[in-house]
């Protein structure tokens, strides 16, 4: 293995963008830096992408650089004349991810071809077994770790033997030594196996002749059953054409029986529409025999008809005057409440003026006779206060009677006005008095109109009847005409079925000839191909034995 490129991101010390390390720029190289420079880093970038190992072992997230959460190496070397590139990538995000890749050329190269396997046990199998070498020989051979310079001799004989043999290749020879152990095993078994064919071989020549005398025996049973099979055959063939001709005969005959019977239920139905179409003629006729009464009668519905739906109109116009009147007397009533209520207040305003008008009466009389005491308080007063009242109170009289004898002309004012929806409620009793005159018939038309109902289908019938019955008389001669048609062909077909129990029975007696000789036939075919069989078996013996005879 001869390094070739080597790249680096997030790895221990190294972090992003760090050049590119490629060794075909020199042969021999000195490392030197300061402790922690990340001397020992490059050669751990190495073995960790080349077989996931380093000096910190198998755990790779602590060569992760701090801070960061996912490092990769890409490797390149040459080996044996072929470039090949590795590159291994660990993330730490979500739990932990490792993936490992394999390419024969640059990984970024257009002729690289990925040798990457299904899984990175698999692919790190195939890095190890291009390069022969584990991480264990390499650090025991090409690359010793400081520190442990005196590795191998520390190691015990057997595991120092091991290392030994992998770097110098010894094993190769160990899988040669097995290689040859097996190539003896075969010759042995080959001889064996040669040893005894040839007393088989023996065995079987042994039996030629008595093998030849099988297979002549045999051919000649083969032939024998052959004929056999033949004669049945031509036997079957025979009762095949006997039952062809049977069978066409029975055939016609079940086809005329099938006729009849077709002709039968069709008769069957003729006489049932025979009898259909004279009831109809029966009813049409007695249709016909009230075509006066019905007619007239029809014809008085009609009228009728007109008289209902000349009365329907007025009573519809009836209902609505009605409806009228009845919203013109509830605003009639409302009228009359309010006015009723208008001259009870004016009626109680009379009565409140009366009231004061007698009361100050009374005081002016009072004063006529009391003339000097005051007709409130009882005190005493002078003639000049005595007239001051009576003059008050005679013009609050005056005053008071004024206003009464307004309200009361108000009031026969009130009492005397006619309300217009008066006036035309009145003209609405008018018109509700002639409509309920004018259809007092009603009742009485609608019953004959009841009673007359029931000769419009009555009518209808007859119009079909007048149609019809003629028809119906042309329809029923047709009818019967057709059904003496068929009882002809009827009674002649009838007369041909007088074979068919015969013809079936004979058929019958052919099939069962049929099959005796179908089982022979069966029985000599078995026996011919167990035969033939033995024939085979005997020919493959004795040319076996012929060829065993070429072979020695």
């Amino acid at each position: 293995m001869v390094p070739v490129k080597l790249s680096l991101l997030n790895f221990t010390s190294y972090g992003e963008g760090v050049p590119e390390l490629n060794f075909t720029k020199f042969h021999l190289a000195a490392i030197s830096g300061q402790n922690g420079a990340g001397k020992s880093s490059l050669l751990d970038s190495i073995t960790w992408c080349l077989w996931g190992a380093s000096r910190l072992g198998d755990s790779a997230d602590q060569l992760v650089r701090l801070g960061q959460t996912e490092m990769s190496v890409e490797f390149s070397f040459d080996l044996d004349g072929h470039q090949f590139t590795v590159r291994r990538k660990r993330v730490l995000k979500s739990g932990g991810s490792t993936a490992l890749e394999m390419f024969s050329g640059s990984a970024n190269s257009p002729q690289a071809h990925n040798l990457t396997e299904g899984t990175i046990k698999a692919t790190q199998q195939k890095i190890i077994d291009t390069l022969h070498l584990t991480y264990e020989t390499f650090t025991n051979s090409a690359f010793i770790r400081q520190g442990h310079a005196d590795e191998f001799t520390t190691k015990g004989p057997t595991d120092r033997k091991r290392i030994l043999a992998d770097i110098l290749g010894l094993s190769h020879y160990d899988e040669l030594e097995e290689k040859a152990k097996e190539r003896s095993k075969e010759a042995q078994s080959q001889i064996q196996l040669k040893d005894v064919q040839l007393i088989e071989i023996e065995s079987e020549l042994s039996q030629k002749d008595e093998r030849e005398k099988a297979l002549t025996e045999a051919q000649e049973q083969e032939k024998s059953l052959k004929q056999q099979v033949a004669e049945v055959e031509l036997e079957i063939k025979g009762i095949e054409l006997e039952k062809q001709a049977v069978s066409t005969k029975l055939q016609s005959l079940q086809e005329s029986k099938q006729r009849v019977e077709t002709a039968l239920k069709e008769l069957s139905g003729l006489k049932i529409k025979i009898t259909e179409a004279e009831s109809a003629q029966e009813k049409y006729q007695q249709i016909l025999s009230q075509k006066e009464l019905i007619t007239e009668n029809y014809h008085k519905l009609q009228k009728v008809r007109e008289e209902e739906k000349a009365l329907n109109i007025k009573r519809s116009e009836l209902i609505k005057v009605k409806d009228e009147h009845v919203a013109l007397q509830k605003i009639i009533t409302a009228r009359e409440e309010g006015r009723t209520q208008a001259i009870g207040k004016l009626q109680v305003e009379i009565e409140r003026l009366q009231t004061e008008n007698e009361r100050f009466q009374k005081e002016i009389d009072h004063l006529k006779n009391h003339a000097d005491t005051c007709p409130t308080c009882g005190q005493t007063i002078g003639k000049a206060k005595n007239k001051e009242i009576v003059s008050k109170n005679s013009a609050v009289i005056k005053e008071n009677e004024a206003l009464i004898t307004e309200k009361k002309s108000t009031i026969e004012i009130y009492k005397a006005k006619i309300l217009p929806e008066q006036t035309a409620a009145d003209k609405k009793d008018v018109a509700i008095k002639q409509l309920e005159e004018e259809t007092k018939d009603y009742r009485e038309i609608f019953a004959q109109v009841e009673d007359l109902g029931k000769y419009e289908s009555l009518y209808a019938r007859l119009q079909e009847a007048e149609t019809a019955v003629k028809a119906q008389s042309t329809t029923i001669t047709e009818l019967k005409n057709i059904l003496g048609s068929r009882q002809k062909q009827i009674d002649k077909e009838q007369s041909s079925l007088t074979e068919l129990d015969k013809y079936e029975s004979q058929l019958m007696e052919i099939d069962n000839r049929q099959k005796l000789r179908e089982q022979v036939r069966q029985e000599r075919i078995a026996k011919l191909s167990e035969v033939t069989g033995q024939v085979g078996e005997a020919r493959a013996l004795r040319d076996k034995t012929l060829q065993l005879q070429d072979v020695l």
